[in-house]
């Protein structure tokens, strides 16, 4: 997996698919990311609240099965919650960190779930 998928890539990790480990696909990178974090954070007691943690880890369940939706929101909310932190000061390095594997594996993630979403729309038709 690199920094940037291409549409090779992309289209190599849905048409095999099925043959997969857990860690080849995007989609489950993301989502072990996501449960890492949120138990890195519960664990630092970084959310007061754990109103966020329970956010992030129901958007992870979905992103498991794979909702496109869910990813876009979970990127937007990584997003928001960085420039968030980030322009009140707090730890600008690990914000940075966490804000562009998010948005990547989001990325990601989004557009294998896109191709195989056609794949599925071309063996219908």
């Amino acid at each position: 997996m690199g920094w940037i998928p291409t549409k090779e890539e992309i289209e190599k990790e849905a048409n095999n698919y099925r043959e997969l480990g857990f860690f080849g696909k995007s989609k489950n990178v993301l989502f072990s990311f996501i449960i890492v974090c949120c138990g890195i954070w519960f664990y630092a007691g970084a959310f007061t609240d754990g109103v966020t943690v329970a956010i992030y880890l129901t958007l992870a369940l979905f992103i498991y099965l794979n909702h496109r939706w869910a990813i876009a929101v979970f990127a937007i909310m990584a997003l928001e919650e960085g420039v968030t932190l980030f322009t009140e000061g707090s730890e600008p390095l690990v914000l940075v960190v966490f804000g562009v594997v998010a948005t990547l594996a989001s990325y990601r993630s989004y557009r294998v779930a896109t191709q195989l979403k056609k794949n599925a729309n071309a063996k219908i038709d």
